[in-house]
């Protein structure tokens, strides 16, 4: 089955091992380049953790739309994919406003928010931190997942994943110990983030099977009400104000105008990236592979810091990115060659993919969950190639 699937995932054509290289290479760069385009801007608009992202959402909705429109012109979209739904979607009561926003929205609304707020806390630990010592103050998000799944979803946890764990608490206690590289206000960001992302991750397992698996509707729902959720943000902390005030993206005088907005379609580019090819390597490669590739994105973004940006590179935190990127790696791997239920892994290799959007801020993780505990019989009805169609032609 999985053989047969993974020929399937190709780049225009090309043959698998090219669709390979060039998967991973533009995974790499899109994940790099979205966090170091993040970065800029959180450096150079001002104070935006929720605008950059609601910007983001919004261009990539306009450019989702504008392709949609040109394919149906052309005759290239889902015309009939699109006829069957339509009838099922005009066959609605006359019920309130309220009541169909209700019934679209409740089983999807807890992982929107969430993911609002990891996107917000994402950005502000970004902002705090730096760049070769985000991953150190991101890396708890491995531990709040693990704990979740074992609270909630009755996991069992083997001896690696307890090691993995002792590896990046000690490299964020080390980590903690030299503020000058990591700052409390970065790491307290990051830890909440981490622990909204985790809980993102079972509200999205929840919302799945309510929608009879459909990770493109999960999708489009979770931008939809996030970028709601991020409205009433930018309002409430008057975020859009000082902005308005205060921001060179605002001011058509200022020299940092043009570059900002360039920025922002090029973060939102970067991000749509991460989620094209995510799905692509995942697919292509096994986990314990994708694993070493995600260790392999973060080296480079660390890298980054000392080289480019001439982050201080004490002892301290040094040792604290070797020891959360080890616990990382050692995690990925041993979880990824634990098991290999090739159904069920795939159904949620897929599910992991609903949580990117425009507005991610390009580091994702893959935590390990088992299918089996939590999709039930709900999600065994759903062709994994069924998925993964929907999800190629899925909004970015």
């Amino acid at each position: 089955m999985g053989s047969t699937e993974n020929t399937e995932i190709s780049f225009f054509g090309l043959p698998r091992f090219a669709t390979v290289v060039v998967a991973v290479t533009i995974y790499l760069i899109s994940s790099v380049g979205c966090v170091y385009a993040n970065k800029w801007l959180l450096s150079n608009v001002g104070v935006c953790h929720g605008f950059i992202p609601l910007v983001q959402q919004m261009i990539g909705v306009v450019f989702v739309r504008s392709l949609i429109y040109i394919t149906a012109i052309f005759g290239m979209g889902e015309t009939e994919n699109s006829q069957k739904k339509e009838p099922e979607k005009a066959v609605v009561t006359n019920d309130s406003v309220f009541n169909r926003l209700w019934m679209r929205y409740k089983y999807t609304w807890p992982a929107s928010l969430c993911f609002s707020l990891t996107i917000v806390l994402n950005n502000a630990c970004l902002s705090m931190a730096k760049l070769s010592t985000y991953s150190v103050a991101k890396s708890t998000t491995l531990i709040w997942n693990v704990i979740f799944q074992y609270i909630l979803l009755k996991v069992r946890l083997p001896l690696s994943t307890i090691f993995s764990c002792f590896l990046i608490i000690s490299g964020v206690a080390v980590g903690s110990l030299d503020t000058s590289t990591l700052s409390p206000l970065a790491l307290i960001a990051g830890c909440l983030s981490s622990i909204f992302q985790s809980l993102f991750n079972t509200c999205i397992g929840v919302a799945l099977p309510k929608t009879n698996n459909d990770t493109s509707e999960v999708l489009v729902r979770n931008q939809e009400l996030s970028s709601v959720f991020l409205v009433i943000y930018i309002i409430v902390s008057k975020e859009l104000i000082n902005l308005i005030r205060l921001s060179p993206c605002f001011d058509i005088s200022s020299d940092l105008f043009l570059s900002c907005w360039i920025t922002f379609f090029l973060t939102t580019a970067f991000a749509a990236g991460v989620n094209k090819f995510t799905f692509m390597v995942i697919g292509l490669t096994e986990p314990s592979t994708f694993s070493v590739i995600g260790f392999t994105k973060s080296g480079i973004q660390v890298a980054g810091g000392w080289f480019i940006y001439k982050d201080p590179a004490s002892i301290k935190s040094v040792t604290s990115v070797i020891l959360t990127l080890s616990g990382s790696l050692i995690y990925g791997i041993t979880r990824g060659t634990a098991g290999n239920n090739s159904g069920k892994e795939e159904k949620e290799q897929i599910r992991r993919l609903t949580r990117c959007s425009a507005a991610s801020v390009g580091d994702i993780d893959i935590p390990k969950v088992d299918s089996e505990t939590r999709g039930g019989n709900n999600a065994d009805n759903s062709s994994p190639s069924t998925d993964k169609e929907k999800l190629i032609q899925s909004k970015v």
